[in-house]
């Protein structure tokens, strides 16, 4: 469904009524602004997160942390793989 709608001198935009009914927006509704290239999407701010991360307890979270049993990583190794990595995408930039 497209529709258009005006920003107003202040700032406001009108969702149509249709728009709102269809998504169970009621007035008060708290809705979140996604901005991202150009595009904007607007959703509810609450139930979209809950319903997709439920609230754990932190031994929950615990629990589902996969075991790494490989060897050691120190820092030198991880900040060796970080540059390697970056110089990668630096020069297949260049293609």
């Amino acid at each position: 469904m497209t529709m258009t709608a005006k920003i107003s001198e202040v700032g406001s935009v009108l969702i149509p009524r249709s728009v709102r009914e269809a998504n169970g927006w009621a007035a008060g509704t708290e809705l979140e602004i996604v901005a991202h290239r150009g595009e904007v999407l607007l959703r509810p701010k609450a139930s979209r997160r809950r319903e997709r991360y439920p609230p754990i307890t932190i031994d929950e979270f615990v629990a589902r942390v996969p075991r790494y049993e490989g060897p050691a990583v120190t820092d030198d190794m991880i900040q060796a793989a970080i540059l390697d990595e970056a110089k990668r995408r630096w020069h297949a930039k260049g293609d």
